[in-house]
């Protein structure tokens, strides 16, 4: 049995094949391989043959516990942990999120043992990456097990973000979390400050709550009088380059912000010097909290502690400046008094980030470089015409319109120049993409001209301009315009 594995030249990808069975002589060395993924810093350990295993990208661990086999499929009595192991490496080696893997691995032994070793297959459902994860096992190890017989859960919909109802909330949360910081006390400031710089920076660039709880100790420097932030990019999904399995190797984008924020930063690094352990690189742990607040939680600062400091503060408004907490049912949010706010997520921001850039900038490219999308279209997926019909957000985007500007006219900063522009592809974007273009970047996606700089345009380039023309109609709502331009670009 055996799996694919892709490795990559100087040119391209070759696809390589190593053997998972058992008891062959020409056999991958995985237990030199596993010792690899702990010089990395994948695997927590020091033992190929150990019963218990720890994968981290080191922001999240996922411990499997091998003893806890009860049942094993027929056939594989003896071997079935071996093989586990070996699928694991295996998958790893495909170039697959590490921490993503190990958590297919641990649901299969979850399975193993509600269905007896998959004799029983009842009410069991899986999502979308453990049914082919699961397909690929049985196949590579020739088990008579039925896959059709598992059902699939629901899917999200590939639609836009359901937002807070009527983008009210966000508002609310703008005014009072600004009024907020401005009477706090210092200790309230060390708390609430992650949140108060997720808010500030996320409402413009647009950025992951998990690229936000990694960002770097150092990510403060001045140049001259301007202020730099470095933020951690999670390399895009869709894209071919090789996964990175350490947050900390993550590619930084460098973007400009105001002097007040790039001050306060600073003044929270200094405050919390004291607590902050010598050897993480993180801008946030949960020391200070610790101390501050008489807890003993984990160091490691996470999206759920995140996530927390926003629960904090929403029940804060509640019950000190007594708002109403609404909720949504059948699809209808309903309140008593005109305070109110409705539960929010942090994945929002992002959403609502890249929609202004879209509109207040009006460059669609600007905000794919941004968000680190590899294409464009992914961008126009997120612009929600709706929200922007709303008198609220509107109000809330004014402060948000001359900051996006602001960023958009310094991207150049902290970009390699090349061919008469710069290249945004730092981000590592497409680790393959230069081997396209060796010699003229002009054709390439990541290539932005300098300015003042007229090139030529390329056939590429006047593609992606009639596409960023077409989702402009879409959003004035001229649909039959759209169509027309659809049909020029092959669409329909």
């Amino acid at each position: 049995m055996i799996i694919p594995l892709y490795q990559k030249d100087n040119t391209a990808k070759k696809q390589m094949m190593i053997n998972i069975s058992l008891h062959k002589e020409e056999e991958f060395p995985f237990a030199d391989y596993y010792s690899n993924l702990v010089t990395e810093k994948v695997i927590i350990g020091n033992d190929y043959y150990a019963s218990m295993w720890i994968i981290t990208n080191q922001q999240d661990k996922v411990t499997i516990n091998f003893d806890s086999i009860k049942y094993t499929p027929k056939g594989l009595e003896e071997d079935y942990e071996e093989f586990l192991k070996r699928f694991l490496l295996g998958r790893i080696r495909q170039e697959r999120y590490a921490i993503t893997e190990a958590r297919y691995i641990k649901r299969f032994i979850e399975i193993g043992n509600k269905t007896k070793g998959f004799e029983v297959i009842n009410n069991i459902k899986l999502n979308k990456g453990e049914y082919y994860a699961l397909e690929e096992f049985i196949e590579e190890t020739n088990l008579n097990i039925n896959i059709d017989l598992f059902g699939a859960e629901d899917e999200k919909s590939g639609g836009q973000r359901e937002l807070a109802e009527g983008c009210h909330t966000y508002y609310v949360i703008d005014k009072e979390l600004k009024s907020f910081w401005k009477n706090a006390s210092e200790e309230e400031k060390i708390i609430y400050f992650p949140l108060y710089m997720f808010w500030i920076v996320c409402n413009v660039i647009p950025t992951r709550p998990v690229e936000f709880c990694i960002t770097q100790r150092n990510c403060v420097y001045k140049k001259g009088t301007q202020y730099y932030l470095r933020l951690k990019k999670t390399p895009n999904k869709g894209s071919q380059q090789k996964r990175i399995n350490n947050v900390d190797k993550y590619p930084e984008l460098v973007v400009p912000i105001l002097s007040d924020l790039g001050e306060e930063i600073l003044w929270y690094i200094f405050k919390t010097n004291n607590t902050h352990p010598k050897e993480s690189n993180r801008l946030f742990t949960n020391d200070s909290y610790n101390l501050l607040l008489g807890r003993n939680v984990d160091s490691l600062f996470k999206v759920i502690n995140l996530a927390g400091l926003k629960d904090s503060f929403n029940k804060k408004l509640v019950d000190e400046k007594n708002y109403q907490m609404v909720f949504e049912e059948n699809g209808v949010t309903s309140y008593q008094q005109d305070e109110w706010i409705s539960n929010w997520c942090l994945g929002d921001l992002r959403h609502l980030a890249i929609s202004h850039l879209i509109r207040d900038v009006g460059d669609v490219s600007l905000a794919m470089i941004y968000a680190a999308h590899s294409n464009i279209s992914t961008t126009c997926g997120y612009y929600n015409i709706k929200e922007f019909e709303n008198n609220m957000i509107n109000k809330f985007s004014e402060d948000r319109k001359e900051k996006a500007i602001i960023y958009g006219q310094h991207l150049e900063e902290g970009l390699p120049k090349i061919n008469g522009g710069f290249c945004t592809n730092n981000l590592g974007l497409d680790n393959d993409i230069c081997a396209l273009y060796p010699t003229d970047c002009s054709g390439c996606r990541f290539h932005i001209k300098e300015r003042g700089v007229v090139k030529e345009k390329t056939k590429k380039e006047e593609t992606e301009e009639k596409y960023n023309h077409m989702v402009k109609l879409v959003f004035k709502q001229e649909i039959e315009e759209a169509r027309e331009v659809m049909r020029e670009l092959g669409f329909i």
